[in-house]
């Protein structure tokens, strides 16, 4: 039986591609099982993200709850400042004149009683 260059080439051939057969099945696992993790990765994520979008929807229900309230109690407030602003109370100067006219009603009240009683 000869051996020639063409069977050794042959069998090199056929080797080479079984050899890149194997390689390729192996990667193909590899993109199978990376796939499947990518899938459960996502799953992951999606149900994740829908917990955070619920939370934040709740955390915006709240603020815009609170939000109202502070519109409520800033009315309050600026009904508050105006009955203050309205029904001031008085500073020095007004104070000295209530003061000069409580003084100039006594006299003259009692100016008119005595007059009253030498009548």
């Amino acid at each position: 039986m000869e051996i020639n260059l063409s069977h050794i080439l042959l069998v090199l051939v056929v080797i080479l591609l079984f050899a890149i057969f194997v390689r390729l099945g192996s990667i193909a696992i590899q993109i199978t099982r990376n796939q499947e993790i990518n899938n459960a990765y996502n799953s992951n994520h999606h149900s994740q993200r829908g917990e955070l979008l619920q939370t934040q929807s709740e955390h915006l229900e709240e603020i815009s709850s609170n939000v109202q309230q502070l519109q409520s109690d800033i009315e309050d407030m600026k009904f508050v400042a105006d009955v203050f602003y309205k029904y001031k109370l008085p500073d020095k100067k007004e104070r000295d004149l209530l003061d000069q006219i409580a003084i100039d009603n006594e006299v003259s009240d009692g100016i008119a009683r005595a007059r009253n009683k030498n009548t």
